[in-house]
C-alpha cells in the first residue's frame, strides 16, 4: 500500500523492506529516503539511513563506494560526527571499497576528525594520506591541501603551515565555481588569522548569491570562517557583517556544521563588543547543544570561563576555562587555547597568586612562541605581562612586548596593536615612568573602544585612573566613578566592586549596590550578588574578597538572602 502513496514515504518504505530482509528494495529506497533528506537540509536523517546501509551485511560491493563517498559529503555537512567517523574508518579496511574511493573516504574521516576533541592529530595525518591517495583527483587533493593550510589547528608551526598555503593559493587560483569557493573559504580565514588584512579588499568580489546549493554551503562557510578570523584579530564590525550574512545562507540552503560553529563566533564576539545580556544562559544552551563538536565547545567555554572571570566566580571560570584546549594544545584550536590560558592566568593573579599564573602564561606563550602566529596574542599579552610583573619577572615582561611588536609588525591586526599599546602601559608603570604609561594606556583605550571591546578598554581605563590618583585625585576619581557604572552595565561585578574599593580608599565617594529600605522582600542588587556567588559555592570570606567588602558585611547580606528567599541552608540555595 505504501508503494502506491504518493509522494512515496521513502523512509518508511525503506525501513519496511530493512526488516523483511528485501535487500534490493532496502538499497533502493534507503539510498532515495536519504537524497530526499539530503535535499530538505536533514543530514542527521541522511546519515542514519547511509550508515545502516552500509553495515547491511549483504549489501553488493558495487554499491559500497557511492554509498560510502555520499556519507562522508553528507556528514561533513552535519553535526553527527562519531558514528560517521566510526564508519568511514570501518569501511577503509572493507575489501569492498575500491582503491580509487580510499582516498576520497579517507578524507571525509579527516574532514570529521577535525571536529572531535582528541582528533586533531589524526586529522592532519588522515588529510595527509588522502592527498596522496587522490593523485588522480586534483580537485579533492585541492580540499585536502585547503585543511592543512589551516593555521589554528594543533601545534603544527607556522612554517609548515606556509607551503601548504602556497599551494592552496595555486590550486585556488585555477580553480571555478563550487571547487573554487570551498577553497576561498579556507584560504580567506586563514590568511585572515595570520593578520594579512589585503584579504578583506577581497570581500567586493565575493558574489551575494549563488545558484548551486553546494555553492550555497560554501559561500557560507567562506564568510563565517573569515567573520571568525576577523574577530580574533580585531575587525569586529566586518565579522558582524560577515556573520549576519553567512548564518543568512547557512539557514537557508541548510548548513548546520557552519550555522555551529558560526554561533559559536557570534557569542564570543558579543563577549568582545559587550552584548553580555543574556549572553551566558545562551552559551550554556549552546554548550549543551552542541557538547560533541569540540572547536564549538571550546569557544563557548572561553567565553563562559571569561564572564565568570568578570564576576569573580573562580571555580567556575577555571572549570570553563579548562576546555579550552589549555592544556592539550596538540589536539586545539589555538587561538582559542593560548586565550584559554590567559583567562586561567588571571584568575590566578586575582587571587594573588602570581606564582602560580606565571605557569598558564608560559604554557600560552609556549604555544603562541611554537605556532609563531602572534596575531593572537591579544588577549596573552597583557595578561602576560601583569603577571610576570606581579611576579618580579620583569625582564620575561620585557622580553613578551619586544615580541609582540616584532611579531605584528606590518599586520592587520587592531586587537593585539591595542594590547601592545597596553602591555607598553604596564611596563612604564611598572618601571615609575606614569607619564609614559598613562601616554600608552590613553592608546590603548582609544584602540580598544575604536574596535569596539568595552570591557578592555574599562580595564585599562582603570590603570589610567590608578596611575593618576596620586597625583590628580579628582579627575582620577571621577574616572572610577564613571568606571563603575561601565562595569555595572556589563554585568562586570568583580571589577565595578574593585572600583568602588578603590575610591573609598581615595576618599571619593559612589553609591554602592547594597540593600537599602524599600526593596521589601526582594533582593537588591548587592544582595543579587551574594546570592549568585553563594550558590556557587563561595565562602564568607571568598565573597569578601571578591566584592571587596568586609566578612561581617557578608554575613549579614547573607542571612537576609536565606531569608528573603525562604530557604533555610546555603545547600538548598545551591539547588
Amino acid at each position: 500500500m505504501l508503494a502506491g502513496v504518493e509522494p512515496k514515504p521513502l523512509k518508511q518504505l525503506a525501513e519496511h523492506s530493512e526488516r523483511a530482509g528485501r535487500v534490493s528494495e532496502w538499497l533502493s529506497y534507503g539510498e532515495a529516503a536519504a537524497d530526499r533528506a539530503t535535499e530538505i537540509g536533514d543530514a542527521a536523517t541522511a546519515t542514519e539511513l547511509l550508515q545502516r546501509l552500509l553495515k547491511e551485511p549483504g549489501l553488493p560491493a558495487e554499491h559500497v563506494d557511492r554509498l560510502a563517498i555520499k556519507l562522508g559529503q553528507i556528514a561533513h555537512t552535519g553535526l553527527d560526527q562519531h558514528d560517521p567517523t566510526e564508519t568511514l574508518e570501518r569501511l577503509l579496511s572493507d575489501r569492498r571499497l575500491s582503491t580509487s574511493a580510499r582516498g576520497e573516504v579517507r578524507l571525509y574521516r579527516g574532514l570529521l576528525l577535525l571536529r572531535q576533541a582528541g582528533g586533531l592529530v589524526e586529522a592532519r595525518s588522515e588529510v595527509e594520506r588522502a592527498i596522496n591517495e587522490l593523485s588522480e583527483r586534483p580537485d579533492l587533493a585541492a580540499r585536502g591541501t585547503a585543511v592543512l593550510a589551516m593555521p589554528y589547528v594543533g601545534q603544527t608551526p607556522l612554517d609548515e603551515i606556509l607551503p601548504w598555503l602556497a599551494r592552496l593559493t595555486e590550486y585556488r587560483s585555477k580553480a571555478a565555481g563550487e571547487l573554487r569557493l570551498s577553497l576561498q573559504a579556507n584560504e580567506f580565514g586563514s590568511r585572515m588569522h595570520l593578520g594579512d588584512a589585503t584579504v578583506l579588499a577581497s570581500l567586493d568580489e565575493l558574489p551575494e548569491e549563488v545558484a548551486t546549493v553546494g555553492e550555497q554551503r560554501h559561500l557560507a562557510r567562506l564568510r563565517c570562517n573569515l567573520a571568525d578570523a576577523c574577530e580574533w584579530t580585531g575587525h569586529l564590525r566586518i565579522a558582524d557583517e560577515l556573520l549576519r550574512g553567512g548564518l543568512r545562507i547557512a539557514a537557508r540552503c541548510g548548513a548546520p556544521f557552519v550555522i555551529s560553529t558560526a554561533r559559536a563566533t557570534r557569542t564570543r564576539l558579543d563577549w568582545l563588543t559587550g552584548e553580555w545580556a543574556g549572553l551566558d544562559e545562551r552559551a550554556r544552551r549552546m554548550l549543551d547543544e552542541y557538547r560533541d563538536l569540540f572547536p564549538v565547545v571550546s569557544e563557548l567555554s572561553l567565553v563562559l570561563g571569561s564572564l565568570a572571570m568578570a564576576r569573580g566566580e573562580w571555580a567556575r571560570a577555571t572549570s570553563h576555562l579548562t576546555e579550552t584546549g589549555a592544556f592539550a594544545p596538540d589536539e586545539a584550536i589555538s587561538p582559542v587555547a593560548i586565550a584559554g590560558c590567559a583567562g586561567l592566568a588571571w584568575t590566578l593573579l586575582s587571587q594573588d597568586e602570581p606564582a602560580k599564573a606565571c605557569a598558564d602564561v608560559d604554557r600560552g606563550l609556549d604555544i603562541l612562541r611554537r605556532k609563531g602566529v602572534w596575531a593572537w596574542s591579544g588577549e596573552l599579552g597583557p595578561v602576560a605581562v601583569a603577571v610576570y610583573l606581579a611576579a618580579d619577572r620583569e625582564a620575561d615582561a620585557a622580553r613578551v612586548v619586544d615580541e609582540i611588536a616584532a611579531g605584528i609588525a606590518g599586520s592587520g591586526v587592531p586587537l593585539a596593536v591595542a594590547a601592545l599599546a597596553q602591555c607598553r602601559g604596564r611596563l612604564a608603570e611598572h618601571r615609575g615612568d606614569r607619564t609614559v604609561a598613562m601616554a600608552h594606556y590613553r592608546e590603548a583605550v582609544a584602540r580598544y573602544e575604536e574596535l569596539p571591546v568595552p570591557y578592555y578598554a574599562a580595564m585599562v581605563a582603570e590603570r589610567a585612573a590608578t596611575c593618576l590618583l596620586p597625583t590628580d585625585p579628582g579627575p582620577a576619581q571621577e574616572e572610577l566613578s564613571a568606571l563603575v557604572d561601565v562595569f555595572d552595565r556589563l554585568g562586570a561585578t568583580r571589577d565595578a566592586a574593585r572600583c568602588r574599593h578603590l575610591l573609598r580608599d581615595a576618599g571619593g565617594g559612589k553609591p554602592s549596590r547594597r540593600g537599602r529600605r524599600g526593596y521589601g522582600d526582594e533582593l537588591s542588587p548587592r544582595e543579587e550578588e551574594v546570592a549568585r556567588l553563594l550558590a556557587c559555592g563561595h565562602t564568607n570570606r571568598e565573597i569578601a574578597g571578591i566584592l571587596f567588602l568586609s566578612p561581617r558585611t557578608v554575613e549579614q547580606h547573607a542571612a537576609r538572602v536565606l531569608r528573603k528567599l525562604g530557604v533555610t541552608s546555603r545547600e538548598q540555595l545551591k539547588n
